[in-house]
């Protein structure tokens, strides 16, 4: 227990978007409240931006005209104190790569907080004295239980401040942050223009912020996640309330990750064993460092080779302007517009890099330890880790990273035909036949056992789909065969859905077209929804005399191109996201050195293959499409009488959707000769008709995954597997054990599925209705024998 208090100890230091620190000594401002300078990046912004708020200060109190917004507030705070705040905040932000409102409200957020804490001690000294009884206490859980715990108690006392006005926090924090920009010289601001034609402004770092922190550990000790894994095993959770972390020194997380507390509240009193059961176990699966992954990785970044799917060491530089971009009106619009994708890429990149950083560091710190991963559900009832960076459900390079602390041991020829599956899957042949994959892996051992020997040197493993999880298996298999049975397979090999949104909606429905197209019934060869439909698309394209379908004859039109529209209908996806996500892909390629019969124009060719992909999906899983067409019919029903969305899963998880309507305004601050617009959202407590349209398939579907998930999990724990990594709808196991779970997998769905969820929800939520009111009845079931899933061997693969 006492490393695990050492470690919660250090994540409150190193906290993101937090600065707070015991009330002991002032440094500088002379009051109890102030934060660590002595790391370096941190001390030398607090020192440059104190000088730019004492400089500001003195320009915005002389300046003629209306007095600005922000200077009152902050005019109450020492510009020292102001700094230190701001400056840790924004260098946690870059890391996560926030827009600059976001950033802005959260400095505003917390110099409103340290100013609260300042007045009551001094204007309401007895109120104080009567805290500090509670204050080591209330410290000790975290910085913002430690704000929490003051308001509740001075509430309680009938001590009442008023809250900054929005449109003020956001001035105050936009000129702190802009200061910040201006006198250290490590963040930009920036807009960033998407496809769409739609602005974001966001705070990033620099280049030469970005190669110091390449360079230097002692950056990490400021740019450290707020969660990290636990070095003891998670705390069960037996209440919404309590578990996960030990919560000694931090504060306290509920299951559930959600600002909506009367969800929290009900699902407090509701008796749902299975549901901690299924997380508990997960929590319960110790994970530690690969150091084959770690030491080959930490080799290739530092040579600056981008090997497999690592971001790219440098930025790629922009085309050169034309020479005629002042008068050329085409040429400058086709310039910014290659311009625009560049910057969009290298932006991506940064914050690859900057993730890869921090989980590198991640594994030297934990390097021979036991790393648990404490979950949270979301209010759908999907799992995640809650640390950030190195987790199970990362980057794949990031999964590559870890391993099964306690593995299986391989004892028969189906746990080596596991792991060779669990190989040919990361390589790419997941569409392939078991016997195929197996074989394909056999037929390749030599090479195989090459790149784990010298992976630098032999590098056929980069060409697989997933490179570095690839990799892993290499190192794995060959250990293997060196060793042979009686070898302790720690590899995470998963079992992944097919389309597992069209799964859910096909199972649901018991509707043998889509259950067939995502290898919910028995066949030979896995059937591939992506190429069924790409096919469709092909014929199509080919009937076709516009003047587009000449130039995509002449393009492979495959299950790639298709894949990101139809994988995501169930979750909401529209007409126009299918187009976006269709030129996305286009140029990709183009840029991978593609020929492009479109000259240099992208989207319109995408958009107008765009209407052919929507309609060919649509044909394809007409049966999903209907189960969205009614929970629509529901949601508008159920808005229009002012009810929220609310049902339960098999196993008595409660979800509950009622998005509300945002009321958008804008504020705009002056810094100097800087403007800065920006639109801000609130909620307004009424109901929202497009939200809640919007979200109930994705947030429905997710609900019944996330409920599939837990019930596999419970079943193959009950049948002795008790290391699980869970992505939603993938779940792993080593080896020895994937057999147990394909078998529990198939047996949690057939259990739900024999139920009906569509006329659950349809009950559910016709008793919230007021009466008179009734809901249409659900789409009619299908023919499919359920029971069938025993009996297909794709179902999870």
């Amino acid at each position: 227990m006492s490393k695990q208090l050492d470690a919660e100890k250090k994540m409150l230091e190193a906290g993101r978007e937090r600065y707070w620190r015991n009330y002991r000594k002032s440094q500088a401002a002379g009051m109890e409240a102030n934060t660590p300078v002595g790391r370096r990046l941190l001390a030398e912004s607090v020192t440059k931006l104190t000088r730019g708020i004492e400089e500001w200060k003195r320009q915005a109190s002389k300046a003629p005209g209306i007095r600005h917004r922000a200077l009152d507030y902050i005019e109450q705070l020492q510009p020292k104190v102001i700094a230190a705040i701001t400056a840790r905040s924004v260098i946690d932000s870059i890391s996560h790569g926030k827009k600059l409102t976001r950033s802005a409200m959260t400095v505003a957020r917390l110099l409103q907080d340290e100013l609260l804490f300042t007045t009551l001690r001094k204007e309401e000294p007895d109120f104080w004295r009567l805290t500090q009884m509670n204050r080591q206490r209330a410290m000790k859980s975290g910085p913002q239980y430690h704000a929490d715990f003051i308001k509740r108690a001075a509430k309680h006392s009938d001590i009442m401040f008023p809250k900054w006005p929005q449109r003020d926090s956001l001035a105050v924090g936009l000129v702190c942050v802009e200061l910040m920009r201006q006198y250290t010289g490590i963040i930009e601001i920036n807009q960033r223009r998407g496809f769409d034609g739609k602005t974001t402004t966001i705070v990033q770092a620099t280049d030469e912020m970005l190669d110091w922190m390449k360079k230097s550990h002692s950056f990490s000790e400021v740019l450290n996640p707020v969660f990290m894994p636990t070095v003891d095993t998670p705390m069960d959770w037996d209440t919404v309330y309590s578990g996960g972390y030990h919560g000694v020194m931090w504060k306290p997380r509920p299951m559930v990750k959600t600002h909506d507390k009367r969800l929290l509240n009900e699902l407090h009193g509701i008796e749902m064993p299975e549901v901690f059961e299924a997380i508990n176990i997960v929590q319960r699966t110790g994970w530690t460092m690969n150091p084959f992954i770690y030491g080959t990785m930490k080799m290739a970044w530092e040579d600056g080779a981008s090997l497999g799917d690592l971001p790219p060491a440098e930025d790629e530089p922009l085309p050169d302007k034309p020479e005629d971009i002042d008068t050329n009106k085409e040429a400058r619009r086709e310039y910014c517009r290659m311009a625009a994708s560049i910057h969009k890429d290298n932006e991506s990149n940064q914050s690859k890099r900057l993730q890869l950083v921090k989980a590198l560091q991640l594994c030297e710190e934990y390097d021979g330890k036991t790393m648990g991963f404490p979950h949270q559900f979301d209010f759908r009832g999907r799992m995640y880790p809650m640390p950030y960076f190195l987790q199970p459900q990362g980057t794949s390079w990031a999964k590559s990273l870890l391993m099964f602390k306690n593995g299986a041991e391989m004892k028969t020829e189906d746990d080596v035909s596991w792991l060779a599956i669990a190989g040919a899957n990361r390589w790419g042949h997941d569409k392939k036949t078991f016997v195929e994959r197996i074989e394909w892996v056999h037929s390749n051992t030599e090479w195989i056992e090459d790149c784990a020997k010298d992976p630098l040197g032999y590098t056929q493993w980069t060409k697989a789909d997933e490179p570095w999880e690839f990799l892993a298996f290499c190192d794995e298999w060959a250990r293997f065969k060196r060793q042979g049975f009686g070898f302790m397979s720690a590899l995470p090999c998963s079992q992944d859905g097919t389309c597992n949104g069209i799964q859910i909606l096909s199972l649901a429905r018991l509707d043998p077209i889509g259950a067939y197209a995502t290898n919910c019934m028995p066949c030979d060869r896995p059937q591939d929804i992506y190429g069924i439909v790409a096919d469709k698309v092909v014929q199509k394209v080919m009937q076709s005399t516009h003047e587009f379908a000449i130039g995509w004859q002449q393009l492979e039109i495959n299950r790639s191109l298709v894949k990101r529209p139809v994988m995501t209908l169930p979750y909401g996806v529209t007409l126009f996201k299918v187009k976006q996500y269709l030129s996305d892909h286009l140029r990709v390629e183009v840029k991978k050195g593609m020929h492009n019969p479109f000259g240099d124009e992208i989207r319109r060719p995408t958009a107008w293959l765009g209407d052919i992909v929507w309609e060919c999906i649509k044909e394809t899983v007409s049966g999903a499409v209907e189960i969205m067409d009614w929970l629509k019919e529901c949601v508008k029903i159920s808005i229009e009488n002012d009810t929220p969305l609310r049902w339960f899963t098999s196993d008595g998880f409660m979800v509950r959707q009622a998005y509300e309507c945002l009321e958008r305004y804008t504020v705009k601050t002056s810094i100097g000769q800087v403007i800065r617009q920006q639109r801000l959202r609130s909620e307004t407590g009424e109901l929202s008709m497009r939200r809640n349209l919007n979200g109930i398939t994705a947030n429905w579907t997710h609900s019944w995954d996330g409920c599939v998930n837990r019930s596999s999990i419970r079943t193959a724990h009950h049948n002795g597997v008790t290391e699980v990594g869970s992505v939603h709808d993938s779940l792993s196991t080593p080896a020895p054990h994937c057999g147990i779970m394909a078998a529990s997998i198939r047996e949690a769905a057939i259990e739900i599925f024999s139920d009906d969820p569509l006329e659950r929800f349809r009950q559910g939520q016709q008793a919230m209705l007021p009466q008179g009111i009734d809901l249409p009845e659900p789409p009619q079931r299908g023919d499919l024998d359920i029971n069938v899933l025993r009996d297909a061997p794709y179902f999870f693969s």
